[in-house]
């Protein structure tokens, strides 16, 4: 006891200092455990998230690897399948259009062989077909084109006064020849408005996964080939029934004489009431994969789009005219 009241400050200083001590350790652990549990909880949040991209969930918009593969492979045979049905609405193949290609003029100049096929058509379609023709067809102002390209363009004029033919037309009065077209293929886009969070910021290798675990990648899905569109724009002049009857002569199906066309726009306006005739202006165009194209060598002065026709300066021969047309008498 004398030893206590002897050194009694000294005792409860100390006794004050241990219990500030522990209070701000107990106080800096605490706060130490709570980032630590606070950081467990994301990893925790984290890994979970990463299994995620990794296991097989089924749900409104996920389903098991293996069968996402299996809808891959159909949609792939399905995408196959639709590509052979447009195939038949190309306008031909490097076979059937054998005649109106650069190679076909071997060694010789290649001009000089597409002005020879121009002529060719053009006395055709005059002493065979009885069909009135601009002269030189309105080839002269694309004279500076490529001639493979002109070649193709020549094809199309070639099928189309065979239609011009079958429906009984008697007179063309007028071809322009617009700039050829890329149409590009669709792209699939994410939804901008959805609202699953994972979903979009999920990515997901095939490849790579597959090679981890030791499995078959999944096949990728197919590149879809672009289509070259080749306009043309023809005013003819007949009866009612026999331009009528022309709109279903170039949109028959493809083969070794007639070319498919597709028809971008009509326009159909009394030419002489007199006589019944009209004049009826077609804005045409014939597809070819690039594929094909390049196949046959055809060099393109294109423009980039996904519908109508590749704009090659000039009046739209669409308008009607104010002018009296001479070839109305």
């Amino acid at each position: 006891m004398m030893f206590f009241h002897e050194n009694k400050k000294l005792i409860l200083g100390a006794a004050v200092g241990l219990g500030i001590w522990l209070c701000v350790v107990f106080m800096g652990i605490n706060s130490n455990w709570a980032v630590q549990a606070q950081k467990l909880k994301e990893t925790e949040t984290a890994r979970q998230n990463w299994d995620g991209y990794f296991i097989a969930k089924t749900g409104p918009k996920q389903m098991p690897k293996k069968d996402a593969e299996n809808e891959i492979e159909l949609s792939n045979a399905k995408l196959k399948q639709n590509l052979g049905v447009l195939q038949h609405l190309e306008f031909g193949t490097p076979d059937t259009l054998r005649t109106f290609q650069e190679a076909a003029a071997g060694s010789g100049d290649k001009k000089s062989y597409f002005i020879q096929q121009r002529t060719l058509v053009e006395q055709k379609a005059t002493t065979q077909w009885h069909l009135k023709v601009p002269p030189d067809l309105d080839m002269v102002s694309r004279a500076d084109d490529p001639v493979s390209l002109n070649l193709m363009r020549l094809a199309l004029v070639d099928k189309f006064l065979l239609s011009c033919q079958e429906a009984n037309i008697q007179r063309v009065t007028k071809i322009k020849y617009d700039t050829p077209t890329v149409i590009e293929p669709p792209e699939i886009k994410a939804d901008p408005n959805s609202k699953d969070k994972d979903a979009k910021e999920a990515k997901y290798d095939p490849k790579t996964d597959a090679s981890k675990k030791g499995g078959k990648p999944a096949p990728a899905p197919e590149a879809q080939d672009k289509l070259i569109q080749f306009p043309i724009r023809v005013t003819v002049i007949g009866p009612e029934r026999a331009v009528a009857q022309l709109l279903f002569e170039v949109q028959k199906q493809t083969d070794h004489i007639h070319g498919y066309f597709c028809i971008n726009s009509v326009r159909v306006e009394i030419n002489d009431a007199a006589t019944g005739t009209v004049r009826g202006t077609l804005a045409l165009s014939g597809l070819l994969s690039e594929k094909q194209a390049n196949d046959m060598q055809i060099k393109l002065k294109t423009t980039t789009g996904g519908s109508g026709t590749g704009g090659s300066g000039g009046d739209d021969d669409t308008r009607p005219s104010r002018n009296v047309d001479p070839d109305k008498y």
